[in-house]
């Protein structure tokens, strides 16, 4: 092993799970510190069709249609009249996608002898998915029921996969608003557990003791 690390952020251009954890093997294996999916599949457009399913949520509606085509174009949805937003009816699919991909992952670990990788997963923030999926207002209004929904995929995919996953928590809404000073200086690697533990949190207990590891992507 060398002495530096890899880590690899986004999606790779591979048709499917497979293909793509084999192929960042024999590209760049020896130097990972842990091993993505590939984000293959609809999950290569990163949270688009996640937000495009809300279309069907029972509490939201449209606020403004969007084709995507830019920051100007994004679909984004409203509360509906009488109707509240809450955490357990948001589901954003990681806990599946980490479940699909998790025996291909032990296969390709093996077969590549990196019994040492750790499973790489990539998830948007709560403040995040507020602001992409509810439009200006969502971080001021509706950051609290993302969070939580964001935060029980994490508890679920921690229960499953234990120490053995690497969240890489996907940050460009926070470095829209604390700008480039705020995060000078900051590592886009592993982080530690118990540092800016509140995308970890419950919804009311404070940081998470069990946090798993992760790392921080600051694309914009």
């Amino acid at each position: 092993m060398t002495s530096r690390g890899l880590h690899l952020i986004g999606s790779y251009p591979a048709d499917t799970t497979d293909d793509a954890m084999n192929e960042i093997m024999e590209l760049a294996g020896p130097y990972l510190i842990a091993l993505p999916d590939g984000e293959t599949g609809d999950r290569r457009n990163w949270i688009v069709p996640i937000i495009e399913s809300m279309r069907l949520h029972p509490d939201l509606e449209v606020r403004r249609e969007g084709d995507w085509s830019g920051y100007d174009h994004l679909l984004s949805f409203r509360v509906r009249r009488g109707h509240r937003l809450v955490g357990d009816s948001l589901h954003f699919g990681y806990t599946d996608a980490h479940a699909a991909a998790r025996p291909v992952f032990d296969r390709v670990r093996e077969a590549h002898g990196r019994s040492d990788l750790a499973f790489q997963i990539g998830m948007p923030s709560g403040l995040g998915m507020a602001m992409f999926t509810m439009g200006p207002p969502g971080p001021l209004v509706h950051r609290r029921p993302f969070t939580d929904a964001i935060a029980r995929e994490i508890t679920q995919i921690r229960a499953d996969a234990g120490d053995d996953v690497i969240v890489q928590l996907e940050l460009p809404a926070e470095l829209a608003f604390g700008g480039p000073a705020r995060w000078r200086g900051r590592s886009c690697g592993r982080a530690r557990s118990s540092a800016d533990p509140w995308w970890t949190r419950r919804s009311e207990g404070g940081p998470r003791q069990d946090a798993p590891r992760r790392g921080t992507s600051l694309a914009a």
